[in-house]
């Protein structure tokens, strides 16, 4: 059995809970298959930050829905198959959309709570 070594500490993810830094770190090792051509061997380290964090469970289930080509995180070519030929036209998000659509998701939460506590006034 390989000796695995915990994930080095990780600022964007400062929590108790580590599920986001778990799914992270996975992502990250898909990413770099992407990146690679899928070349597992210089991936390793990612693999195995993911496996520090995150239940074997998880892993073994990411696994098998990227091997079925429903896997909900970021796609590679080898995840996509014939029945699930969408997945081909996938691409990563830049940083700047990703960047944008968090910005666009707090100004929405922002308001809807500014509009709950305009309705909890008007109530009273």
């Amino acid at each position: 059995m390989p000796e695995i070594k915990t994930t080095p500490r990780d600022p964007r993810f400062p929590n108790t809970n580590q599920a986001q830094h778990c799914w992270t770190r996975y992502n990250e090792w898909v990413v770099c298959l992407k990146r690679t051509g899928s070349d597992e061997d210089s991936c390793k380290a990612q693999r195995q930050f993911a496996m520090s964090l995150c239940p074997v469970s998880s892993v073994e289930e990411w696994d098998e829905q990227r091997e079925n080509g429903n896997f909900s995180g970021i796609q590679t070519d080898d995840d996509c198959n014939e029945e699930n030929s969408l997945h081909k036209s996938l691409t990563l998000p830049s940083p700047a959309a990703v960047a944008l659509a968090l910005t666009l998701s707090a100004h929405e939460h922002a308001a809807a709570n500014s509009e709950k506590k305009g309705q909890k006034l008007t109530n009273k």
